[in-house]
């Protein structure tokens, strides 16, 4: 087994998720090659289409505190 082979497990995908979030350069070179399915975690998969729902309309990435409402009324609705 190759020692350098990445594991698409649990701490790989919050990972990706915090660095899709943190560089919006990434973001938006990355997250129309991401499916909702690369992402086991619901919670993940729940931030990522918030999160590309929004910047596919405004052309940047929520702040926090827009995030969390965000994420907030999904959950809701």
């Amino acid at each position: 087994m190759n020692p350098y082979a990445l594991q698409y497990n649990r701490d790989f995908q919050i990972s990706l998720l915090a660095n899709l979030m943190a560089d919006q350069k990434f973001f938006s070179d990355s997250a129309n090659l991401l499916r909702l399915s690369d992402f086991d975690l619901p919670a993940c998969r729940l931030v990522f289409e918030v999160t590309r729902k929004f910047y596919n309309e405004y052309k940047f990435l929520p702040v926090p505190n827009v995030l969390e409402q965000l994420v907030a009324g999904a959950i809701q609705g």
